[in-house]
């Protein structure tokens, strides 16, 4: 736990200091901001699922405080794709987020649904559990179509 709330900290740390000084208009401010989102949610959401999925002991404050974090990032990472230049830096991004950007928009759509339904599930561990398998799921499509 103790490694987690580190890793979450340098994270959000570096995400902060990322978006103190950048206006999301370089290509390489906009990945390395991808690239502090995307962090976030994985740890938030790693943990969240080992919790819900019985790898973690399921706390209920712990469990809801991961779900607002990951309906509050959620949104984040998308506008830094459409930064001109984005394409061009180094990054795990695959050249098919922009030639098949409509396909792109419908994974990010996907996974928005998929949190939507996860911070709407409340503290029913059922319901937490399908919403998990949903937004891990949405994470593993896009990944499979858009990332190296």
């Amino acid at each position: 736990m103790k490694k987690l709330i580190l890793a979450a900290a340098v994270a959000l740390f570096a995400s902060t200091a990322v978006a103190n000084k950048m206006s999301l208009d370089n290509g390489e401010e906009a990945v390395a901001y991808r690239k502090a989102t995307f962090s976030l949610l994985a740890a938030n959401f790693g943990d969240l699922a080992a919790r819900v999925n019985g790898k973690k002991a399921f706390d209920a404050a712990i469990v809801s405080q991961r779900v607002a974090n990951v309906s509050a990032l959620a949104n984040m990472p998308w506008e830094a794709f459409a930064v001109s230049g984005s394409d061009k830096a180094d990054s795990e991004a695959l050249p098919e987020v922009w030639s098949k950007a409509d396909d792109f928009a419908a994974a990010q759509q996907q996974f928005l649904k998929a949190v939507a339904e996860l911070d709407a599930a409340g503290g029913d561990q059922k319901k937490l559990e399908a919403a998990v398998g949903a937004v891990g799921k949405s994470c593993k499509a896009c990944h499979n179509s858009f990332k190296a």
